[in-house]
């Protein structure tokens, strides 16, 4: 014996398995994050006193007429997945002479100037957390800078300038700034 169903009934039943697979299957949206982390060729973390996650790209060039090189993270995008800072400058080191695979600190005599600045505060403050070497503004040097790189490719050549791919670990130590309202410290990790 078979039975009909009914139009309205069959509307029902098919709306009710629509609910309970979508409710089943992860939702795109708050999965993104999630992978956009997995598999961003650069991703930064902040720790400590304030806390936080970022997207950045990498920079790194040399330029022959100076002999320097400048490495520079840069937020990109969505600045926070989630956080307290209002903004991150994760950091720049400028560096005597090329690239070099290996370990170079801020203390280091190849290392010309590093900085690298957290703001959780309101303007007009322009850091709370800073950590500095022969940057203007930041006197005198305070905390650490830290570049370790385990990879690099030659990239384009434009006159002097010549472009790197580089793979490795940026980080930064980040003391408050003195009469600024930042308390503890915070630490800047970026894998790129």
């Amino acid at each position: 014996m078979t039975r009909r169903l009914s139009a309205a009934a069959a509307l029902l039943l098919a709306a009710a398995l629509l609910v309970a697979l979508a409710l089943a299957l992860p939702h795109p949206a708050a999965a993104q994050p999630e992978e956009r982390a997995r598999h961003s060729p650069c991703t930064g973390i902040y720790t400590g006193a304030a806390r936080g996650v970022f997207w950045c790209s990498v920079v790194a060039q040399h330029d022959a007429g100076s002999g320097l090189t400048t490495f520079r993270v840069d937020t990109d995008g969505d600045i926070q997945l989630d956080g307290d800072a209002l903004e991150v400058v994760p950091g720049t080191l400028l560096l005597a002479g090329p690239p070099k695979v290996g370990l170079v600190r801020s203390g280091d005599a190849p290392v010309k100037a590093a900085w690298s600045t957290l703001r959780t505060g309101v303007p007009p403050t322009e850091a709370d957390y800073a950590a500095a070497r022969g940057a203007a503004k930041v006197s005198p040097d305070q905390g650490e800078v830290t570049l370790d790189l385990a990879r690099i490719e030659a990239g384009p050549k434009g006159g002097e300038v010549q472009a790197y791919t580089v793979h490795g670990t940026f980080s930064a130590r980040l003391p408050p700034l003195p009469g600024g309202r930042g308390v503890g410290e915070v630490r800047i990790t970026v894998r790129f």
